[in-house]
């Protein structure tokens, strides 16, 4: 898997001590809010958490199994993310991590969508895989 490294920097930089607000979870992805002043932020992913950089559980599971994974975060900081061959690790001010990643058979074509909900944010959207 391919990190375009320099979109991952400007999102770290736009990111960096930004506050997980919210966390969201659909029948097959998940999304969390973060807030840095002036600005709101969502991730989505599509693929697997964990608390490992593997994945703990089938392909087959449904989003909401990934609550206590992430869920224990909300109210921290995200310091920065982080890519490792292909699965991305979002490291918090509570010294905890999360790894995000795709599922070895997944057609998704991304693991990450950043996208900047308020409007005159440093970036607007874009993919991270």
């Amino acid at each position: 898997m391919t990190c375009d490294v320099e979109f991952l920097a400007e999102v770290n930089a736009a990111l960096a001590d930004a506050r997980f607000d919210w966390l969201g979870i659909s029948l097959f992805e998940g999304w969390l809010e973060l807030s840095r002043e002036p600005h709101r932020y969502r991730i989505s992913w599509s693929g697997w958490l964990s608390t490992t950089s593997s994945p703990t559980v089938g392909s087959d599971v449904h989003g909401y199994v990934f609550a206590p994974v992430i869920g224990p975060m909300i109210g921290t900081n995200l310091l920065e993310i982080q890519h490792h061959n292909g699965v991305y690790e979002f490291r918090f001010s509570s010294d905890q991590s999360v790894f995000a990643g795709h599922w070895p058979s997944d057609a998704a074509d991304h693991v990450l969508m950043v996208e900047a909900i308020t409007d005159n944010a440093p970036f607007t959207w874009g993919l991270l895989d």
